[in-house]
């Protein structure tokens, strides 16, 4: 897997639904949404 994620830099061994799953989780293990709406919270506004 890291080899094929190296030299062409994709990675076939898994169908979408699965990334998609795995992404989830790991947005979920650190705490991604809840970081993102504190970033909106405090950072001020874009001129």
């Amino acid at each position: 897997m890291l080899r094929e994620l190296r030299e062409p830099g994709t990675f076939t061994g898994m169908q979408e639904a699965h990334f998609v799953q795995a992404r989830q989780e790991v947005e979920d293990l650190i705490y991604l949404n809840e970081s993102c709406a504190i970033e909106e919270e405090t950072v001020e506004g874009r001129v």
